[in-house]
């Protein structure tokens, strides 16, 4: 039998998948209702602490990417019951390279509190062949040691 903690913390596990999964810029202030105040972001390339800095990370990540989606895949609520994973896979267009293509697949792990606020969101993904091989000069680099790892 759940306890009414648990119950509070899938309720605010759901609240924010549903949010990440219709994220739009103009939705963003709607993380405020999920998040903690010192929530904390980390992804590949950052790894910021408190709301006002996630918010405005995502609001440059729409600036960056242009017809963003997030589709959710899988959902789980660990026995504990203060840790989610969600499943994912994001794609757009970078900006920055001409509008060009991306997308990646990854899984978030996200902490709540016993409010059911989210106090970490924790992305992995791999920013090598998500983006890193898309880049003009690294990227055959990368592509060419993926190549020789991979022949081993």
């Amino acid at each position: 039998m759940r306890t009414t903690q648990e119950e509070v913390r899938i309720a605010g596990f759901e609240a924010y998948a549903n949010l990440l999964a219709s994220l739009r810029p103009e939705t963003l202030p709607e993380m405020r209702r999920v998040t903690a105040e010192n929530v904390r972001f980390k992804d590949p390339f950052h790894d910021v602490q408190g709301r006002g800095a996630m918010l405005a990370l995502l609001e440059r990540t729409f600036q960056d990417v242009g017809d963003v989606t997030f589709t959710i895949t899988h959902r789980c609520m660990a026995e504990q019951g203060d840790v989610g994973f969600l499943r994912w896979h994001m794609s757009g267009r970078l900006r920055k390279l001409g509008g060009r293509a991306w997308s990646a697949d990854g899984m978030t792990e996200v902490h709540l509190d016993t409010q059911g606020m989210v106090t970490a969101h924790i992305d992995y993904w791999d920013a090598a062949s998500g983006l890193y091989e898309m880049l003009p000069v690294i990227g055959p680099v990368l592509r060419f040691i993926r190549r020789r790892i991979a022949a081993f």
